[in-house]
C-alpha cells in the first residue's frame, strides 16, 4: 500500500532518495506502469508486522486453523516468502531469539526439577501460541507471593523459551513499561507471550 500512497512515497527522502512531495506523484505513476509493464516476470511476497503464526486469520480445516508458518525475528519457520517488517524499533524485539542449545537449556531445568511450580513459566510460554489453534483469545498467568519466593526467576524461566531472559535489553517487560509500549509489544509479539 504504501507504493501507491505518495506521501508515503516522499518519506523515502529521509533516507536520501531523491523524493520529494512534488515528485513522489510521478514516482507512484511510474511503479504502476512499471507492474503493468512487468506483471508476468514480477513475483510476489508476502510481510507481517507480528511474530508468531501467519497468516494471522488461517483458514479452518478440520476444525483447527491450517496455519502456513511461524514468524521469528530472523524470519519464517518454514521457509514461507514471508518477510517480517516491524513498525516500531528494534530494541523491543533485541531479546527475541536463539542463544545456546537445546540441551543446554533441559539441562538448566534439570536442575530445578525438585521445584515443580518453577515450570509454570516455561508451559505458559509455550501455551501462548497454542493459544489460536485452542480458539481461547488468551490467557493471564499471574504471580504473588513474598520477596524472594522466585517470582522474577520463575519470569526469567518463561522468558528463556522464546529470547534472552533479563530486563535490560531481555524479553523481560517492566511495570514501568508505559501503555503505548505495552501495545507495541501487543503489535509485534503477536503470538509470543508478554512477560
Amino acid at each position: 500500500d504504501a507504493f501507491v500512497i505518495n506521501t508515503q512515497l516522499a518519506k523515502l527522502g529521509r533516507y536520501g532518495l531523491p523524493v520529494t512531495s512534488s515528485s513522489s506523484k510521478f514516482l507512484v505513476t511510474y511503479i504502476e506502469a512499471f507492474e503493468a509493464a512487468n506483471r508476468d516476470d514480477l513475483t510476489t511476497g508476502f510481510s507481517t508486522q507480528s511474530l508468531g503464526w501467519w497468516p494471522q486469520t488461517a483458514e479452518i480445516v478440520e476444525g483447527a486453523p491450517a496455519y502456513t508458518d511461524f514468524i521469528l525475528p530472523t524470519g519464517a519457520v518454514r521457509s514461507s516468502p514471508v518477510v517480517f517488517l516491524p513498525t516500531t524499533s528494534a530494541s523491543l524485539l533485541s531479546g527475541v531469539g536463539v542463544s545456546g542449545t537445546l540441551k543446554g537449556w533441559f539441562a538448566a531445568f534439570r536442575r530445578i526439577q525438585h521445584l515443580p511450580l518453577m515450570f509454570m513459566g516455561p508451559y505458559a510460554a509455550v501455551a501462548s501460541i497454542l493459544l489460536p489453534i485452542v480458539d481461547c483469545p488468551a490467557h493471564t498467568l499471574s504471580l504473588a507471593g513474598d520477596s524472594g519466593a522466585g517470582k522474577s526467576t520463575l519470569l526469567y524461566g518463561m522468558a528463556s523459551v522464546w529470547g534472552r531472559p533479563t530486563r535490560a535489553g531481555g524479553f523481560v517487560g517492566s511495570w514501568d513499561d508505559t501503555i503505548n509500549s505495552i501495545e507495541a509489544q501487543c503489535g509485534v509479539l503477536g503470538n509470543l507471550p508478554i512477560i
